[in-house]
């Protein structure tokens, strides 16, 4: 979280990622994420579609399992999200 902006767009991908983020939050950000049917299925294209319909840089936080359910959202990615 020190290195990012505050205030800054934040892309958290599931339970543990959001429990953590939060419990050691010190700067103010506007956070994001989705529950999918099985929790973290979708959540790099929910990244993809945020990042999609804004101008500023999204910062998305995902676990590896979470990711690796979503790889073939990579061929989508806006230059936007990080």
């Amino acid at each position: 979280q020190d290195t990012l902006p505050e205030k800054a767009l934040v892309y958290l991908g599931n339970s543990l990622v959001i429990r953590n983020f939060e419990l050691t939050q010190t700067k103010p950000f506007e956070i994001h994420g989705n529950r999918g049917v099985n929790g973290i299925d979708g959540q790099l294209a929910t990244a993809i579609g945020l990042a999609s319909g804004v101008k500023e840089n999204v910062y998305c936080i995902l676990g590896d399992i979470t990711t690796m359910y979503d790889l073939s959202s990579l061929r989508e990615m806006p230059q936007n999200l990080k």
